[in-house]
């Protein structure tokens, strides 16, 4: 088990590992006028827990002391980290400890309960870079859940446009632009900038910031050539 970077079987052993099969979930569903029951329109992911149960186990009081005090700094921290799980080393959750960590001590021995709080509970997998250039683009999203990239690309011609084939969802730009910009198209964040620099003034209304489905994703590229990079992510 890795947090931060750091291999916490340093400082212990891991008795049990509580995790679920799937994110915590609310399914969307709205009541029929004038009929029994409700149609359900899709599914809310929930922030989630990740429970680890724990053992210290020290040479002598001090050592057992000193572990207990180097995993404490490791532990307290304000922003969430990667947490990664030896039986899935290509995957990882941003996760930051929560709540009691009472330690159950026997001399050189102690038991806790590690609880950490996972605020985006879809595990990420590994980044994809797709080379693009204009035209139409095939490629797939191997994980198993929807993600978002970052699209840059040197400029080809005075148009820029991106459009989801599956959806029909689309970027475009009232402007047209120089041969050589540099254009980077952050689907993530839902920003647009051109040489560094915001354009998002220049976003057609109808414009959308959209997902790549699970599986096979198809896109018309105007512009130029560059590449789109994403990362996988895992239910």
């Amino acid at each position: 088990m890795y947090y931060k970077g750091v291999n916490l079987k340093k400082y212990f052993n891991i008795l049990d590992i509580r995790r679920n099969i799937l994110p915590s979930h609310t399914v969307l569903r709205q009541p029929i006028p004038g009929r029994a029951g409700s149609i359900v329109s899709g599914r809310t992911f929930e922030e989630s827990f990740i429970e680890v149960d724990i053992e210290i186990k020290g040479n002598n009081r001090n050592h057992f002391r000193r572990l207990v005090n180097q995993l404490a700094y490791i532990l307290a921290t304000n922003e969430p980290g990667k947490l990664i799980f030896t039986d899935e080393p290509d995957k990882y959750y941003l996760a930051i400890l929560e709540g009691n960590t009472q330690l159950r001590e026997f001399y050189l021995y102690g038991t806790a309960t590690l609880v950490f709080l996972i605020p985006d509970p879809i595990k990420f997998g590994k980044k994809v870079t797709i080379p693009i250039g204009q035209g139409v683009y095939t490629f797939y999203n191997n994980g198993t859940h929807k993600t978002r990239g970052i699209l840059t690309m040197e400029l080809e011609t005075y148009r820029v446009g991106v459009t989801n084939r599956k959806t029909g969802e689309f970027i475009s730009f009232t402007n047209h632009y120089e041969v050589g910009d540099i254009f980077t198209i952050d689907f993530i964040n839902e920003y647009v900038t051109r040489n560094g620099y915001s354009v998002m003034d220049d976003l057609i209304l109808e414009s959308d910031f959209f997902s790549l489905d699970v599986g096979e994703n198809t896109l018309s590229i105007v512009g130029g050539s560059g590449e789109l990079v994403f990362r996988e992510r895992w239910l």
